[in-house]
């Protein structure tokens, strides 16, 4: 006979941050299991879904910025007001295309994507690796860029991951604009 069948009372004692958990005779074991699990899991602190990017201007001036997982370069400038800094042209796609989900089911997405080549950048070699490749959208729009590199990407389609932590970016000098 074990002891959870004998009845006795189950204690987990608070180590690396758990709390307690008593589980009664009368608590099944599927909810002692689950209780405690759900106990373990550890809460992501916000230093688990930050990456720091250091924007280098045409001039050599250097910003480091804190942007969340998941964010565009863009809108990691956008949320430091930062704008001038990197900025895209506001449409916030348009184009379509399409996604290959299988072999048998292409998806025609609309308003996806990059619309504008405002928001350039040049990646570092040693970073440029980590990045995803660029999508058909982006490398059309790149190709009419003057100044671009073999490492030139979209800053609007630049995602941040953890693994991203301490990217350098390089923003070029911008195009004259007489716009108000």
């Amino acid at each position: 006979m074990s002891f959870l069948q004998r009845g006795l009372r189950l204690t987990i004692r608070q180590t690396a941050g758990l709390r307690a958990v008593k589980a009664s005779p009368a608590m099944s074991l599927k909810h002692r299991l689950l209780s405690t699990s759900a106990n373990a899991r550890a809460r992501p602190l916000v230093s688990d879904v930050i990456a720091n990017v250091t924007f280098v201007n045409y001039k050599g001036e250097r910003q480091t910025l804190a942007g969340l997982e998941g964010q565009s370069l863009v809108e990691v400038c956008s949320s430091h007001d930062k704008e001038e800094i990197l900025e895209d042209d506001g449409a916030g796609g348009g184009m379509s295309s399409q996604i290959v989900q299988s072999e048998t089911w292409t998806e025609d997405v609309y308003g996806e994507g990059a619309t504008s080549n405002q928001s350039h950048v040049i990646i570092p070699p040693e970073w440029y690796a980590k990045l995803p490749e660029p999508t058909p959208q982006e490398s059309d729009l790149l190709k009419d860029l003057d100044n671009r590199t073999p490492n030139s990407r979209l800053g609007s389609e630049i995602r941040l991951t953890k693994e991203l932590d301490g990217l350098v970016v390089y923003v070029p000098d911008p195009y004259p604009c007489d716009m108000p």
